[in-house]
């Protein structure tokens, strides 16, 4: 049921934050966001979020994974294709479509060749790959969402944060009722009580996470967030191997060379612009 813990995830955040808004920020600050952009946001959350817990059904898991390493394709597309974002110093140039192709590539040359891996014999169904091409397009649409709105409405980052889920969380039970499984959601916590104290750190580390993923989108361009997210996996895979002995070839080695290589470039890239700015 991936229903409840994106409606609580939403909720949590959206109430820490509200509360912690009205203390910082004036009442004009905290409605800056449109209700219409809100849910353009939420949607592309809860869009990505359900289709990916439900192909994860009908689709091999190795391949599942894959598809999403891809997901920073989706973004520099979206970024530089289709964006709504109109001021130039905001849009993605084309070169971030072969940083993110490089980027993905590396991610699934590690992914492939990672012996660590049990064999899934699941059967690959064309509705999981379609759920799956759903999420990853919802992904790539969600930061340009976001940046439209933070170059429209210039909202605080938690103001942003807050905004979000607080769509997320409507659209999320809005969707429950639709399909009939608000009922079940709401009769699942009532009768696993333990089950709302493991929400409630889930939601509290969530929130701290998101705290510094909407600094980083009003900081910098909107395809950084993906970005870091996409190298900080397989960086934490790094760290596993290293800590706790797991085996690894050269391919994945290879992999990583990518990913890390891509990833300096891009980043040294940015803050070189952001110096002859200044």
């Amino acid at each position: 049921m991936p229903y409840l813990p994106i409606a609580f995830v939403g909720l949590f955040a959206y109430l820490i934050g509200s509360i912690y808004n009205r203390i910082a920020y004036s009442k004009a600050e905290n409605e800056v966001i449109p209700w219409t952009h809100g849910i353009r946001c939420g949607a592309a959350v809860v869009s990505s979020t359900i289709a990916y817990s439900y192909a994860i059904y009908f689709t091999n898991f190795p391949v599942v994974m894959m598809i999403r390493s891809c997901n920073l394709i989706s973004v520099a597309l979206v970024g530089v294709l289709f964006t709504g974002v109109k001021d130039t110093a905001l849009k993605l140039g084309n070169k971030k479509i072969l940083v993110a192709l490089l980027v993905s590539v590396g991610m699934i040359v590690f992914k492939v060749y990672d012996p660590n891996v049990r064999k899934d014999h699941h059967q690959t169904q064309l509705l999981g790959v379609v759920l799956m091409a759903v999420s990853i397009m919802a992904d790539g649409f969600l930061p340009d969402f976001q940046a439209v709105v933070k170059e429209k409405f210039k909202p605080h980052p938690t103001v942003l944060l807050a905004g979000v889920n607080k769509w997320t969380m409507i659209l999320t039970i809005a969707f429950t009722i639709v399909t009939g499984h608000f009922q079940p959601m709401v009769s699942y916590m009532y009768h696993h009580q333990d089950y709302f104290f493991d929400m409630l750190i889930i939601g509290a580390l969530s929130f701290v996470g998101q705290v510094f993923i909407y600094r980083l989108v009003k900081q910098f361009k909107q395809h950084i967030v993906p970005f870091i997210i996409t190298t900080r996996k397989i960086f934490t895979v790094v760290l596993s191997i290293a800590y706790f002995g797991h085996d690894y070839n050269l391919s994945q080695v290879l992999g990583i060379v990518i990913v890390f290589g891509a990833s300096l470039f891009e980043f040294l890239s940015e803050i070189t612009k952001d110096f002859k700015k200044k």
